[in-house]
């Protein structure tokens, strides 16, 4: 089986708009520069898994200034269109696989050091079922993995709620899908989030795995918590 296509969701790094359950202690344009960061992160590390990579963005007119800003880690930047998160979503994914993709992933920006054996055990993962779910420590989940057009599996899911990936599991067990679950992770939501993230990442540095964007992310990391913690 092919390498899936990677669809990696983004909103467009504009304060206020972005990781605004950090403000205060961050100011608005502290919390876009993480975003920023945070993508970037993203992007660098799914290249180095050899797949293809689609940044899908939004709002719709910011698909310029994404791909100047992703630069040759992604193949291709498109927009997210009209709808909640879930028609969005289900949009995406016909779409791969109405052209021919056999299988696509799902990420978001905000779980920058996710480990490569997670990725790639993914990977391997959607030749073998219909839906590999990795679960965020939140309730929700940071990796949907399919190789089925199946738009119910997104409609009438509480979006941004603790159950999304409860009901994304009772979803695919009524639609008969099957599929397998992936360790937990965790997203970079709240400050708190940003000194687990210090912790994780020093590990990898101790292991020389540290790459340039993970670097830039890092360092502004760093940085932020000096300030917080003043």
């Amino acid at each position: 089986m092919a390498l899936p296509t990677v669809l990696i969701f983004a909103k467009h790094p504009k304060p206020g708009t972005v990781k605004t359950r950090m403000v205060p202690p961050l100011t608005f344009a502290q919390a876009a520069d993480l975003h920023e960061h945070s993508l970037l992160a993203v992007c660098e590390r799914v290249a180095l898994t050899g797949a293809a990579t689609t940044l899908v963005v939004t709002p719709d007119d910011s698909v310029d200034e994404m791909r100047d800003l992703a630069g040759s880690c992604v193949r291709t930047v498109e927009s997210q269109g009209p709808g909640n998160l879930g028609q969005r979503l289900a949009r995406s994914v016909s779409r791969e696989i109405g052209c021919g993709t056999e299988a696509v992933i799902l990420l978001g920006a905000d779980s920058p050091d996710l480990p490569t054996e997670i990725l790639a055990n993914a990977i391997r993962q959607t030749s073998l079922f219909d839906m590999v779910l990795g679960p965020c420590d939140d309730g929700g989940y940071y990796l949907l993995g399919l190789r089925k057009d199946v738009a119910e599996l997104f409609d009438q899911i509480d979006w941004g709620g603790d159950q999304v990936a409860e009901q994304t599991r009772q979803r695919a067990e009524t639609l008969g899908l099957s599929w397998t679950e992936l360790e937990p992770w965790y997203d970079l939501d709240r400050v708190d989030d940003l000194r687990r993230f210090a912790r994780v990442v020093a590990r990898d540095r101790l292991r020389a795995k540290v790459k340039p964007m993970m670097a830039e992310l890092i360092r502004f990391v760093e940085n932020l918590l000096v300030e917080v913690d003043k």
